[in-house]
């Protein structure tokens, strides 16, 4: 797995940026969990899930402490 994961990021640095935009434009994003995971998500707590959701939007960890 580790071999894999450096050969898929040096085939992304190869990527001009024209090729970088329509791989992301075919990615799935997903805004919310996916519904499969909602029991699983209401086990946790309402910060949990705040947190869970600002981490998934990319902040890092010093965004996330602002937030409380």
């Amino acid at each position: 797995m580790f071999l894999e994961t450096i050969a898929e990021q040096a085939a992304g640095r190869a990527m001009s940026l024209e090729q970088a935009a329509a791989y992301a434009r075919q990615l799935q994003i997903y805004s919310e969990a996916p519904p499969q995971n909602e029991e699983k998500l209401s086990a946790l707590t309402s910060r949990e899930r705040e947190v869970t959701a600002l981490s998934a939007q990319g902040k890092s960890t010093a965004r996330l402490r602002l937030n409380w």
